[in-house]
């Protein structure tokens, strides 16, 4: 069962469990159980992946409904009109009150990955 948080007939808005796959239309993909949750009598609900999160990541992820709305929340994600928050869990009591921790990241295109590297590339 997938937790929805807002639907109307353009998006869905849902929470990704820690294990999921934000995009793809394969075994564990949330698109995929979320098709198969929406769709009613024999109708299946086709769902629009705009953005991503890692699979070991939970989090909150909007899906368009359509193809109108997947062009448009593409578009809005490209010119930066669609706000992103990270927040991090720890586990244990930071030594500082407050800070901020750096990394460099990487984009690999080829493998459509990014990653923490230990200097500018």
């Amino acid at each position: 069962m997938i937790e929805i948080l807002y639907k109307d007939k353009y998006i869905v808005v849902c929470h990704k469990p820690a294990g999921l796959l934000s995009e793809g239309e394969g075994g564990d993909s949330l698109p995929r159980l979320l098709s198969e949750e929406l769709s009613e009598g024999g109708r299946q609900t086709r769902v629009f992946t705009v953005h991503r999160l890692d699979r070991d990541t939970e989090g909150v992820m909007v899906y368009a409904l359509n193809e109108k709305s997947a062009a448009i929340l593409s578009s809005d994600i490209a010119e930066r009109r669609f706000e992103k928050e990270y927040i991090a869990r720890v586990n244990g009591r930071p030594d500082t009150e407050s800070g901020s921790m750096t990394d460099l990241l990487y984009y690999d295109r080829q493998k459509n990955k990014s990653f923490v590297v230990g200097r500018e590339c």
